[in-house]
């Protein structure tokens, strides 16, 4: 089954603060004396939470952040598992086959692949545990991560875990269709097909039959009947422990198969955690909203107090003017009147 990721890599690319590198440009603006306004401008748009830039306005984007070397080396191991895998399908189809030829090389083959896709597999865990270790300390090789590229690392966790469970996956159910076959127990055909892409899409579409536990029994099984043949040929012995050797690696397999779905799950878990900051949100609205119409009450109460005060200012004013008013009667006061004895000498008035 084809996957295209270009929407995957177009989410990448936008979540990604591109902040520009102007080192260059300072070098050549010292020599014409020209200053670029546009990448000093770019600063400030740089710092916001998620720009989103368009891929033809990038000029000089700056060097990938360490993480991106722990995601190009788990694509690498990967690649080198797919590959160990399609040599493993074809080797499991030729032993399957009837015949009296020698096939010790080819299960020396065999195991030496099996181990080296195990070992891809481990490797490819602690570079996840690695970039987990990133995200939850917000530090990657001694360097502060911003949140752009906190939203990025934790983008590629979910993203090559869950690649990482569907290569795990895919190895378990061929090695469980081997160890069938070497029990000579409910054998079914492995798959066969043209081309390296058919054979890795026919054993991802056989292990979306397979169930989880019945990988995981079966191993078990397995494990348990083998220490039961300690005492056997050596030929059957030397069979025993390839069989054994094999049911341990899907086991290990299985291991790092549970701690991928666990990474998987941490996704369902951020979600729920959105939903109840939504409900708590709505709750703090609501009781907002009812202390603003409680607040315009108070206010509306404290403008009609207001006015009661100020009418009541301009009675007392009022009763105080016309208190304090002269009376006004129909004669008016004149003053004493002189007799002319009391004028004094002089005076003919």
């Amino acid at each position: 089954m084809y996957r295209d990721r270009t929407n995957l890599f177009l989410s990448y690319h936008r979540t990604f603060p591109h902040q520009r590198q102007w080192r260059s440009q300072q070098g050549a603006s010292a020599l014409d004396g020209s200053v670029d306004v546009e990448a000093v401008g770019g600063v400030g748009a740089a710092e916001e939470a998620h720009p989103m830039l368009e891929m033809a306005q990038k000029q000089a984007a700056q060097l990938p952040p360490g993480f991106f070397e722990v995601v190009q080396q788990i694509d690498a191991e990967l690649a080198r598992n797919d590959a160990h895998m399609v040599a493993l399908a074809k080797l499991y189809r030729k032993n399957a086959l009837p015949g009296f030829v020698d096939k010790t090389a080819d299960e020396r083959e065999i195991e030496t692949l099996s181990f080296k896709t195990i070992a891809g597999f481990q490797r490819c865990y602690e570079a996840i545990k690695r970039l987990q270790a990133g995200r939850e300390t917000q530090r990657f090789q001694g360097r502060a991560l911003g949140r752009g590229e906190l939203a990025i690392l934790e983008n590629c966790c979910r993203a090559y875990a869950a690649k990482i469970q569907a290569a795990s996956h895919r190895f378990r159910v061929m090695q469980n269709n081997y160890l069938k076959f070497l029990n000579n127990d409910d054998f079914k055909p492995l798959p066969a097909a043209n081309n390296d892409q058919e054979t890795l899409q026919l054993l991802e579409e056989e292990g979306e039959r397979e169930a989880q536990q019945e990988l995981d029994s079966y191993s078990q099984q397995t494990l348990q009947k083998q220490r039961q043949k300690q005492g056997e040929t050596q030929y059957l012995e030397e069979r025993d422990a390839e069989i054994t050797q094999l049911a341990k690696g899907v086991l290990e397999v299985s291991t790092i198969f549970r701690e991928m779905q666990a990474l998987i799950l941490d996704q369902g878990t951020v979600v729920d955690r959105i939903d109840y900051n939504l409900e708590n949100t709505n709750i703090d609205l609501k009781q907002a909203q009812r202390e603003l119409d409680r607040a315009v009450g108070y206010q509306k109460r404290t403008q009609k107090c207001k006015v009661i005060m100020l009418l009541s200012l301009l009675v007392v004013f009022f009763f105080f003017v016309v208190l304090l008013k002269p009376r006004s009667s129909g004669t008016t006061d004149k003053g004493p009147v002189t007799r002319p004895e009391d004028r004094p000498p002089g005076d003919s008035k």
